[in-house]
């Protein structure tokens, strides 16, 4: 028999997805890798993504949905016109590539 960390106390599951919540809000980059990620993984979405998949209506792909990974893509998308929601991770508005946006507003 073999066992890793056999000597800790592991978290329980929803401590542990609760962590990576946690991560999830206040790092983008790797919100849009675990997004892709997710993605990819038709197979464990629940029913209700499921059945908006079928009706041609994609979760993560649809016009003028715009996932920002580098500061170039952020730089093309401050020339939009008109209105636009912008998710930004927790604290990007003292510091991140957001405040650009809050400047660009009218």
């Amino acid at each position: 028999m073999e066992s890793t960390y056999s000597d800790r106390n592991h978290p329980s599951r929803k401590d542990r997805v609760e962590a990576l919540r946690k991560l999830l809000d206040v790092d983008s980059p790797l919100g849009l890798a675990i997004t892709r990620i997710y993605a990819n993984m038709q197979e464990f979405w629940d029913k209700e993504v499921k059945d908006l998949l079928a009706n041609g209506d994609h979760p993560f792909d649809f016009k003028r949905l715009y996932a920002v990974g580098k500061y170039e893509d952020h730089k093309k998308l401050l020339d939009i016109k008109g209105s636009a929601i912008i998710i930004a991770g927790s604290g990007m508005c003292a510091g991140g590539r957001i405040v650009d946006w809050v400047h660009a507003m009218p």
